[in-house]
């Protein structure tokens, strides 16, 4: 890896990510009829088939595609470096990782208030699930790292502290005692009111 990161192991979810990648291109292989897929193949009609089959055999999202024409683009640069082909074209201008606005869904708090307000008395997976979703959306976390928290947090004082998993920041954030929103969660009785990224 490059970056901040160099030097490093990938992350569990960094290569569930490259291989769903590898699995829809496995995918798009046998649907086309292909023989294989390898670094000469990836040229412009192979960039517009794929979005066609994308878009119109399986009507995935344009971020989606997106997503698979960025680690297309990492994984043949990573092979060049290594001298596994010569083929350029993934460099070209035209070969473009493509990606849109997606809405913002989020609750306000009085609907927070709401749902948290909801007796799931002897539904406790109900209960357990409503309760991550609060934390999650209090603290801003990823559903990644709040499922995580009684395992990796650290309590000090009115803060708890988190190294995120996706980006790999060390997060803080303070947390207070609340009788209006004073929902359990495997951490304590919290109402996250503020993050703080170092």
């Amino acid at each position: 890896m490059k970056g901040k990161r160099a030097g490093m192991r990938y992350r569990e979810n960094t290569i569930r990510s490259y291989e769903g990648s590898r699995t829809l291109l496995q995918e798009y292989v046998e649907h086309r009829k292909l023989k294989r897929l390898n670094f000469d193949n990836v040229t412009m009609d192979f960039y517009h088939d794929l979005r066609d089959y994308m878009f119109t055999d399986r009507i995935f999202s344009l971020n989606y595609f997106g997503k698979v024409i960025k680690h297309i683009k990492l994984f043949m640069g990573e092979a060049k470096e290594l001298g596994w082909h010569a083929n350029e074209i993934y460099k070209s201008k035209a070969f473009i990782k493509v990606e849109e606005e997606t809405d913002a869904v989020y609750n306000d708090i009085e609907q927070l208030e709401a749902i948290h307000s909801v007796d799931l008395t002897g539904h406790p997976g109900l209960k357990n699930a409503r309760d991550l979703y609060l934390l999650g959306a209090w603290s801003g976390l990823r559903f990644q790292d709040y499922s995580v928290l009684a395992d990796k947090a650290r309590v000090h004082g009115d803060f708890i502290h988190i190294e995120t998993e996706k980006q790999g920041f060390s997060l803080q954030f303070l947390y207070c005692r609340s009788p209006v929103k004073s929902w359990k969660t495997t951490v304590g009785k919290m109402e996250p009111t503020f993050i703080q990224s170092r």
